[in-house]
């Protein structure tokens, strides 16, 4: 392993997976605790246990219509063990046939099958990102998923078969460290491709889907982003109908913007901005219901939501919230049943006592209340922020990704957690709730 590789791997693991430990500084003063409220807008944490280092969460249906028939974890090995039935894993748990509104949160789930994901005689497996998608464009209208491997550079396809199970299909060598994927169609051909955030090489690759689930066996490198790129985004941000390509790169704390010109090829660098703080995560959406593409991203350092609304010609007009203690992951969904959407963060942080440092953290949610008042939206009234807990575990535990559905059909979003340092998926299910409660 190369020297910059080997940096690469230490600083995600370091920043991932810090353990307790005790702390020497007694004068340090305390920080913020993490939320203990539960029974907001979500009912209180149910957990399931999810492999030695539960990460990456997707929805899947194979019945067809709206119906989430089973929910899917990664579960990547933290250290060198042989047992591959707890590590180095894809967990698919099904849900009951007949679930809805009345079901207990602890009968959603009925069955667990594992996948062994990664070659047995690899020694580590660090990281993994997952999509869904029907990639191979064929009538059966079961879904499939596309994972990513930084120890490989790879990105493997699993074709769903029906009845929740799945075919390991092609594996398709990328560039340096495959950190996230994202999917769209960049080419305008009607069919989904996978784009890779290449965090070792400073680079994003979009693999070509050719209709029948196979992609360009030549994957093409198509930009050369800032420093240690970690997320991308296909939008259209100037109303040409054509995905443009939003990437974050965390070494220049920067926001890059990529013209798509319609093949999904030779883009170019339209915007450049500088973060106030190191960039987390990044979405995509309508927040202010203009009908032009906005941005949501999380900045640790400055601790912010930056929320930039689209003027639909590659400029933006700026909203910065405070998000609590080292926002990291984001997910959206309209909470407070206003029809514009809510974020919800999850913090991971250090929380310090006179004799302990302990890595821990909770959910923000920031709720809007602008009702689309376009003289709002730029103002720190335009939206309210709530902390919630994401375990009840004493102190609580650092979320690493978050994932937003309706399992049981009562149209409220329902949240699921992968909480690694307690080898669970925390699911909350949502309920109503007034700000005035």
């Amino acid at each position: 392993m190369n020297s910059s590789r080997y940096f690469s791997l230490l600083l995600i693991v370091s920043t991932l997976f810090l353990a307790d430990c005790a702390s020497d500084h007694r004068n340090e003063a305390p920080s913020p605790e993490p939320s203990a409220t539960t029974g907001t807008f979500f009912q209180t944490p149910y957990e399931i246990s999810a492999g030695e280092n539960p990460m990456f969460i997707t929805s899947l249906g194979w019945k067809g219509g709206s119906h989430i028939d089973g929910i899917v974890v990664t579960s990547p090995l933290t250290q060198p063990t042989a047992d591959l039935l707890t590590d180095r894993t894809i967990r698919l748990h099904k849900t009951i046939p007949d679930i809805d509104s009345m079901t207990p949160v602890e009968a959603l789930l009925e069955t667990e099958t594992v996948y062994p994901f990664s070659d047995p005689n690899s020694i580590i497996l660090w990281r993994q990102h997952m999509v869904s998608g029907q990639f191979d464009n064929d009538t059966d209208g079961f879904q499939d998923f596309a994972v990513s491997d930084t120890s490989s550079s790879t990105v493997t396809l699993w074709n769903g078969v029906g009845d929740g199970a799945f075919l390991k299909s092609l594996t398709y060598v990328v560039e340096s460290l495959p950190l996230f994927l994202a999917t769209g169609d960049w080419n305008h051909d009607q069919f989904t491709d996978i784009a890779t955030v290449n965090y070792g090489s400073n680079t994003i690759t979009i693999l070509f889907n050719d209709g029948n689930g196979i992609f360009s066996n030549l994957p093409v490198a198509i930009v050369t982003t800032g420093v240690l790129p970690i997320r991308v985004i296909g939008d259209d941000w100037n109303g040409d109908s054509s995905l443009d390509l939003a990437v974050l790169s965390q070494d220049q704390k920067l926001l890059e913007i990529w013209k798509n010109p319609g093949n999904g090829r030779d883009f170019e660098k339209v915007v450049t901005m500088t973060l106030s703080g190191i960039p987390q995560d990044m979405k995509s959406g309508d927040w202010d219901g203009d009908g032009k593409s906005d941005l949501a991203i999380t900045t640790q350092a400055a601790e912010t939501l930056t929320l930039l609304y689209g003027n639909g010609d590659f400029s933006f007009r700026k909203l910065e919230i405070g998000a609590g203690n080292g926002p990291e992951q984001i997910v959206i969904a309209d909470l407070n049943k206003d029809n514009f959407s809510d974020f919800i963060i999850g913090n991971s942080f250090i929380f310090t006592t006179v004799s302990l440092s302990r890595r821990t953290g909770d959910i923000a949610l920031i709720l809007s209340q602008h009702q689309g008042n376009q003289e709002m939206i730029t103002t720190q009234e335009a939206f309210i922020s709530r902390f919630i807990a994401a375990t009840t575990a004493p102190m609580g535990s650092p979320p690493a990704f978050l994932h937003v559905n309706d399992i049981n059909g009562d149209t409220f979003p329902d949240l699921w957690i992968s909480l690694p340092f307690r080898k669970t998926m925390a699911v909350m299910l949502g309920q109503a709730y007034s700000l005035s409660q």
